[in-house]
């Protein structure tokens, strides 16, 4: 009788391991989807301030110091 429900307990816990790997598995690739997903929106988001970053040291050097008083 003791044999039996250590076999039912061990095999009880093998398909809570394998839920356990399962869930694991998805929230891997869950992750990696996320993170890429970071990656792309950082980079869309640094490109376009990049150029204005640049179009406005552009025109603070083309005014040389005539826009310090407008802001």
């Amino acid at each position: 009788m003791a044999m039996s429900k250590e076999v039912v307990r061990l095999f009880e816990q093998r398909k809570q391991n394998q839920i356990l790997e399962n869930l694991k598995n998805k929230l891997e690739k869950h992750n990696k989807e996320l993170n890429k997903f970071a990656s792309i929106v950082s980079h869309d988001l640094k490109s376009p301030l990049a150029n204005i970053i640049s179009l406005t040291e552009l025109l603070e050097e083309e005014n040389d110091g005539r826009l310090n008083g407008i802001f």
